[in-house]
């Protein structure tokens, strides 16, 4: 999937409760993340 479709997604289905930013992460390692 691509990034806009994954942001779609989260607009669709996530609560609204707070502003997220727009990046989507990739993976993680630890307390490191990556886009």
């Amino acid at each position: 999937m691509s990034m806009q479709e994954y942001m779609d997604k989260a607009e669709q289905y996530v609560l609204h409760t707070y502003n997220r930013f727009p990046v989507v992460l990739e993976r993680g390692e630890g307390v490191y993340l990556y886009d």
